[in-house]
Parts: structure tokens; sequence; C-alpha cells
């Protein structure tokens, strides 16, 4: 295995200064936690992985709707990642891409713990949406790989949302916005509420927003364009943007003599809708298309309506013996509207009143055999814009004790139940067999009856399901260096992932024009153990040191190192290194 080694010389406040009021953990603090990078309780926040924080405050401040707006603007989503659109089949997810490595290798966690994947992003990446805002109460980002402690999708770093527990009392948020270049709002109302005894807490809850969509044709750098470049020419791709050839172009194309040539369609220039351009980007500087605007009709951003739910609660057994439960539902329920159908018009009719060709005559000059083929490439707005309806439903609960054992040990375990599904319905996409009905028995396809007879529903069945046990014993290894107690933990966790993505019978054998996919499905049996210890060498210093083991039912083993070090300097420069 190739090792890097890294070494930063600069404190986290300094490195990632766009995180508004981010600081390493206080280290003035004497009760035991986890921070993110590392599963051992402990009170000493010197550690060698660079883990920065936004509280209750930061997070506040900012004002965003979601948690996926928040952690989209941080640096160490420098790459940018997937965020609600229309035109996706993920129109519904929102996901943080960490270093530019990828969302499905940034790991999100809640309270330390993965999540089910969404199915529609392969299972592989975890939807923000379905995190409720408002009951976050930190969010610590780990900037270095962490697969020696969580796993292998945590090559680009950890994102864990630390969630609010032990609240007493009763906390309202609502909000309103409007939009400036159309008529969308934002609006969201979330409350917190939680009850405390001597021995335990439970704090719950809820949000609701909602976004408005937000259309393509209502901005000027995202609605379809023309500008002529200084040729006196329009030419599609050229000069525009937003528009398609698929609008009302047909082409003719002989495979015996290989004459071919490419023109608008008769009719394109009786509706204003459409636009005449040259078909210079094709390679024919004398032809034309007919092509359609559809960034005039298209959504950008997804609407999208979200409630989410959070529960924790925790109950001292004994002063030693601790129970708690997390429990997670959200529901959210998307619309995204794409243009009309494009799809191709084949073995198209050389009488159609479209076809801009005098085939007779290149039948009769040889240009053409009687091989010759035309084919249409069509919008087929007479269907209707292309919408898109998804609802997606998450729930998880966790159920776990933990607490204290003699000579200084300590233990956790848990087990913890998810599912995620999605329902997905498309509206106005074009069905091929219909558009064969038409043409067969003669109906015009751009009429109503042809437009009937041709209108195809969509559908996905998607679900990703996760069911998983965990357990670690934390003790104290012994003074090795004169220089503090080493801090070791073991533990084993193993957990199993079934995933299925079912497209609709006619879109997946290819039937349904604007629409294709394949259904797919799998399941994943993992188990892994997993050693950490926090060594400390001097005053100053201190070594960390993680190994773990995964065994992938559908990979095989893998196993994943890490070794780090911190140098505390002075008490505001800390040198770091980290080998994995």
């Amino acid at each position: 295995m190739k090792k890097n080694l890294l070494s930063v010389a600069v404190a986290a406040t300094i490195m990632v200064p766009a995180l508004p009021a981010f600081a390493q953990e206080d280290a003035t603090m004497v009760e035991e936690v986890v921070v993110t990078g590392s599963r051992i309780k402990r009170t000493n926040f010197d550690e060698a992985a660079q883990v920065v924080s936004m509280d209750r405050a930061d997070i506040d401040a900012l004002g965003n709707l979601m948690i996926a707006d928040t952690l989209r603007n941080t640096p160490l989503n420098s790459l940018g990642s997937f965020n609600e659109r229309s035109g996706s089949s993920a129109q519904s997810n929102a996901t943080v891409d960490l270093r530019g490595l990828g969302s499905q290798r940034s790991l999100v966690m809640i309270n330390g713990r993965r999540m089910p994947g969404s199915p529609n992003l392969g299972a592989a990446s975890i939807n923000l949406n379905m995190i409720p805002m408002a009951a976050v109460e930190r969010i610590d980002i780990l900037a270095d790989g962490a697969s020696a402690v969580y796993g292998s999708d945590a090559v680009a770093g950890v994102v864990n949302l630390m969630m609010r527990e032990n609240f007493e009392g009763i906390e309202f948020t609502t909000r309103r916005g409007d939009r400036a270049n159309d008529d969308g709002i934002e609006e969201s109302f979330s409350f917190v509420t939680g009850l405390s005894s001597d021995r335990g807490n439970i704090t719950f809850s809820a949000e609701y927003n909602h976004r408005d969509p937000i259309f393509d044709g209502d901005r000027e750098y995202t609605s379809a364009w023309i500008r002529d470049n200084g040729d006196g020419r329009l030419d599609a791709y050229l000069d525009t943007d937003g528009y398609s050839y698929y609008g009302k172009t047909i082409e003719i194309y002989d495979p015996n003599t290989e004459y071919y040539s490419i023109e608008a369609a008769t009719s394109c220039a009786d509706d204003s809708t459409f636009m005449e351009t040259g078909a210079a980007a094709f390679g024919e500087p004398d032809g034309t298309l007919c092509t359609y605007p559809y960034a005039n009709i298209s959504a950008n951003k997804a609407e999208l309506s979200r409630i989410n739910t959070f529960l924790s609660a925790n109950y001292e057994i004994s002063d030693n013996v601790e129970f708690y439960a997390n429990a997670l539902f959200s529901k959210v329920e998307s619309f995204g509207r794409y243009a009309p159908p494009a799809a191709a018009w084949s073995d198209m009719p050389a009488d159609y009143a479209d076809v801009p060709f005098d085939v007779d005559a290149l039948l009769a000059d040889g240009s053409i055999t009687d091989d010759y083929e035309i084919t249409g490439y069509y919008r087929w707005t007479n269907i209707g814009p292309r919408d898109n309806n998804v609802t997606d439903t998450q729930y998880d609960f966790t159920l776990g004790f933990r607490g204290d054992l003699p000579n200084g040990m300590s233990y956790e375990t848990y087990a913890q139940k998810g599912r995620y599904e999605v329902k997905e319905f498309g509206s106005y996409y074009l069905s091929y067999p219909g558009l064969d009905y038409v043409l067969n028995n003669g109906i015009d396809p751009f009429s109503d009856e042809g437009a009937a007879a041709m209108r195809a529903l969509t559908s996905q069945n998607n679900f990703t399901d996760q069911t998983k046990v965990y357990g670690h014993l934390q003790f104290d290894g012994g003074d090795w260096f004169g220089a503090g107690e080493t801090i070791v933990l073991t533990g084993a966790e193993a957990y199993t992932v079934s995933y299925a993505n079912q497209y609709d019978n006619a879109s997946e054998a290819g039937l349904v024009g604007g629409s294709s996919g394949n259904s797919a499905a799998g399941e994943r049996d993992v188990a892994a153990v997993f050693a950490e210890a926090i060594i400390p060498v001097m005053d100053q210093m201190e070594v960390n040191a993680a190994v773990r083991y995964d065994n992938y039912s559908d990979f095989g083993s893998n196993v994943a190192p890490s070794l780090s070090a911190s140098y505390n300097l002075t008490d505001s420069l800390t040198l770091r290194a980290f080998s994995a």
C-alpha cells in the first residue's frame, strides 16, 4: 500500500478561513467525549487528525434552509457537490463532496453512525436533505482520510453531524423568503423540545420546509439565448445555448450511396417557439436545423417539501450503565420539470408534410436508392413537458448501551436498523409503441388524438435497507513513555446493506422516449474488526495509531492502517503528520 505523508503547521481556524467561527474543540473541557476521527473517548483534544467544527450558533448565523446548504458552502467541499436539481433521477438529493474525491468517498454520519445511502445514488452516498437541520447541535468535518477508523467510504474524510440531546424546554424557529427573479418562496418552521429527569432525557425535534422550483427561463444566465458571433450566420451550438436540434429537424441518409443531408422541417418557420439555425456544428455549412429552446421550459432546481423528525433519548439504568435510543424519520417530496420529450422518429414517411427533401428527384438522379432512411429529430411538444414527482422516505432506529467497567475500562454497543425508500412517477413521456400505433393508423402525431396515444407514464421503485450491530471496548494500556496513559480501543461491527433500483418495464426496454434506465439490485455483508491507540510520547507530542480489517461479501477483504502524530510547539501552533 502506497503511503503519503502530510505535515500541516497551522491551526484549523487558519487552514479554512471561510468557515465562520470554526475552531478546534475546547481543550479546557473535562467531560470525556468522542471527537470525529477517532472512536476513543478522551478529555485531551490535541489530536493528529485535522477536525474543524461548527456549533449551533454558527449554523444559525448562516441562515440556511437546509443542512446541505451549510455544508455546500464550506471550502472543504472544494469542487462542489450534487444538489437537488431537475433533470436528474436523483432530483431530491443533495450530497457533500470532500476534497473533490466524490460523495461516495465522503462519509456522512449521524452521532458517529453511518446511515443508509440513497438508492437513487446507488446506495453509496447520503442524501443530506433527509437530515433535519433543527436537530443538529454541531458539525464536525474531518479533512483527513479515515478509512482505518470508519471504513473504505471515508477515504476523502468524514462529516459527522452531532445531534441535539439533553435539551430542556421548547424552541421555535420560523422563516420565509422571496426571490427577486421569480414568484418562488422559501419557508420553514421547526421546533425542538425536551424533558429531563435526574436519570435521563428525551429530546425531540421536527421541521417542515418548502422551496419552490427555480426555472432556467427565469434567469438570464440559464435561459436559452442566441448570439451571432459576427459571421452573419446563426449556427446551432456555436451561437446558441439552451437549444437542441431535437426540435423539428429532418435527416436523410442512404447507406449505399452515403448521401446525407439535414434540414429544418418545413413547418419550422410556422411556430415561433422553434428557431431555424445553421448546421455548421454538424459539419454541414449548407444544412439547417430546427432547434428547440428547452432551457425556457426546464426547472433548474427541483421543488422540495420536507418533513424531518429526530428523537434522542437516554436513561441511566445504574451509575455505570446508560441506555440510549435515536430515531429519525424523514419524508421529502420533490417536483422536477424537463422540456417535452426529445426522441427520434425513425423511418419517417417520405410524404409527410414536414419532409423538406424532394425524394423523387433524389431517386431519379441516383443520389439515393430505395434503401434511403429518413429520420425526424423531434421535440414532442404536444405531449407536454415531462414532469417528475418523487417521494423519498427514510427511517433509522438505534438502540444501545454504554457505560464504565472496572479498572478504567468503558464500552459501547448498539443495534441499528434503517431503510430508505423512493417512489418516482413521471408524466408526459413519449411511448414508442404509441408512436408506432399513431403512424400505422394514419393519425397525425401532432394532433390531440396522436398526443393522447403517445403519452407514457414512467416509474421507479427503489430502496436501501441496512441492519447493523456494533460494539467496542476502551481501556488504559499503561504509561509507555512516562508522558501519560496510553488509551486503547478495540471493537467489531457487522452490517448488511440491501439495495434495489427498479425501473418500469417500458423504460427499461427502451420503449419510452426521454426516459431510460436499467434496474439493479444487490446485497453486501460487511464484517469488520478495528483497533485504535493514542500514545503520549512526551508532554507536547502524541501518536495515534489505527488499523481496520473489513471483509466484504462481494469484494473480498481489506486492511487499512494509519499512523499520525501531533506536536504542540506553542498554544497556537501545532505540527501534524499523517500517513495512511
